[in-house]
C-alpha cells in the first residue's frame, strides 16, 4: 500500500483512493432479482449476474470495518471512515404480492450488516446461485432494510445509514411502500435509487422504472438518484461513492447534512 499510488493507509487500513473521504457508514444494498434482470445488459449477457460481480468488486474496495455480521454492538471496532454492508435480493410473485419477496443469504453474514469481505462474498455467491427471477416487489426488502438500522445492538455513533436500491424494471407494489419508507425516514437513513439501463439509450422500461423509484428517494433527489447504463455503473456510481466534489458524494461526505 505504501508504494501503490492507487491507495493509502488510514487508521491502520489500506484504503483505495476513491474511498478516502468516506465517512463511517452502513449500506443495505437492495438488489433487483426480478426476471427482467436475466436479459443482456450492455456487454453483459445477464444483467443480474453482472450486478453481482460489480458488487463483489465494490465490497473488496470499500474501507470495510472488518467485523463479522454477528459481531453486534462494539463502537471501538469502527474506525473513522469504515463501512459495513448488507445484501438483500428483492423480487416476488405477483400472485402472492407482499410475501416472500425478499431474500438474504443462508451463508456468510446472512443478510446482516458485515464489514468482513469473505463473509460478504459468501452472501453474494448465495444470491448469484439463488436468483428469484420473478416480479418486481420492493416493499418487504425496504422493511427489512429499516430493521437492520435499529435494535439494541445497533451502534449509536452518528454513522451514515444508506439504503441503496439497484433497479432494472418498474416497481410493482408502489402502493405498499409508505410503511417502510416512513420507517427509513424516521431513523434518518438516506434512500438512494439507481435505475440500471441495458444500453445508453432510454427505453420505455427504463423510464417507467425511473417513474416508480425517483419519487421515493431522499431529497435532494438529484443527489440520491441516477438512471444509468450498466456499463457506466462502476465509474459513475461505485467509484464516485465518496467523492465530495460531485453532487452524488457531497451529502455523504458532509457529515453536517
Amino acid at each position: 500500500c505504501t508504494t501503490d499510488p492507487s491507495c493509502f493507509w488510514h487508521d491502520g487500513t489500506c484504503v483505495d483512493v476513491h474511498y478516502g473521504a468516506c465517512p463511517t457508514m452502513d449500506i443495505v444494498v437492495l438488489l433487483d432479482g426480478s426476471a427482467s434482470m436475466t436479459q443482456s445488459f450492455g456487454r453483459h449477457p445477464n444483467g443480474y449476474y453482472a450486478l453481482i460481480e460489480m458488487l463483489k468488486d465494490w465490497v473488496s474496495l470499500l474501507p470495510l470495518a472488518g467485523d463479522l455480521g454477528a459481531a453486534g454492538k462494539d463502537p471501538t471496532k469502527y474506525p473513522s471512515g469504515s463501512a459495513r454492508i448488507s445484501i438483500v435480493q428483492f423480487s416476488g410473485d405477483k400472485n402472492l404480492a407482499g410475501t416472500n419477496s425478499a431474500l438474504v443469504s443462508a451463508d456468510g453474514a446472512k443478510g446482516r450488516l458485515s464489514g468482513y469481505v469473505p463473509e460478504l462474498r459468501q452472501d453474494l455467491s448465495f444470491q448469484e446461485h439463488n436468483h428469484m427471477a420473478k416480479d418486481t416487489f420492493l416493499n418487504e426488502a425496504l422493511d427489512m432494510a429499516a430493521g437492520l438500522f435499529s435494535g439494541p445492538l445497533y451502534p449509536v455513533d452518528g454513522r451514515r445509514r444508506i439504503v441503496l436500491v439497484l433497479l432494472g424494471s418498474p416497481v410493482m407494489d408502489e402502493s405498499m411502500l409508505s410503511g417502510p419508507l416512513g420507517k427509513i425516514q424516521a431513523i434518518g437513513a438516506h434512500l438512494v435509487g439507481i435505475v440500471v439501463r441495458r444500453s445508453d439509450s432510454h427505453a420505455t422500461l427504463d423510464n417507467d422504472a425511473e417513474a416508480s423509484l425517483k419519487p421515493i428517494v431522499t431529497e435532494p433527489t438529484d443527489a440520491h438518484f441516477k438512471n444509468i447504463a450498466i456499463d457506466n455503473l462502476k465509474e459513475e456510481v461505485f467509484d464516485k461513492w465518496c467523492n465530495p466534489s460531485t453532487a452524488w458524494g457531497s451529502w455523504l461526505v458532509d457529515l453536517k447534512t
